[in-house]
């Protein structure tokens, strides 16, 4: 325990349990972490709602991530980069620290070993195959590519276009 009575250890079950109760006794989304955090001694509000929303909500997934969740993850970070939080908002149920997680520590080991080309059929298998013209893969970016040199943009070549036109 820190000197001003912060606790700086892993949640037990039993404060966990006290967390749940305390959640579901206080309706709609915004809960008073204040109050809350009195309640369970040596947890800061913000240490409470962290844990809440990264770990014990009801629509929180804990399942390991789907292959098409992960083509998801593999296209949105090659578009926009490593912004987690935005990128879980397109997965039901995933928050952004755990996409970050499964980011930093179960892709690395699926995907990393993979060619580009297998990466790129990877994509092309899933929901939005169609989607992805070609594809390199993020953990190995210089691999040396079998397609078009010409290629501007070596992480995607994307069409924006709405369909129909």
């Amino acid at each position: 325990m820190a000197g001003n009575g912060v606790v700086r250890y892993h949640w037990t079950p039993a404060e966990d349990a006290m967390l749940r109760q305390l959640s579901n006794e206080t309706v709609g989304p915004n809960k008073d972490w204040e109050h809350i955090s009195r309640s369970i001694p040596g947890r800061t509000p913000m240490s409470c709602k962290k844990r809440w929303f990264d770990q014990l909500s009801p629509a929180v997934l804990h399942d390991p991530y789907t292959p098409e969740e992960d083509r998801v993850i593999l296209y949105a970070h090659a578009n926009i980069g490593k912004k987690w939080a935005r990128i879980a908002r397109s997965l039901i149920g995933r928050t952004g620290n755990s996409v970050r997680n499964n980011w930093r520590y179960q892709m690395r080991r699926k995907y990393s070993p993979m060619t580009n080309e297998e990466l790129e059929n990877f994509m092309n298998a899933g929901q939005f195959g169609a989607v992805f013209v070609s594809f390199v893969n993020p953990f190995n970016p210089n691999e040396p590519d079998a397609r078009d040199v010409g290629v501007d943009d070596p992480l995607t070549a994307l069409t924006l276009a709405t369909p129909g036109h």
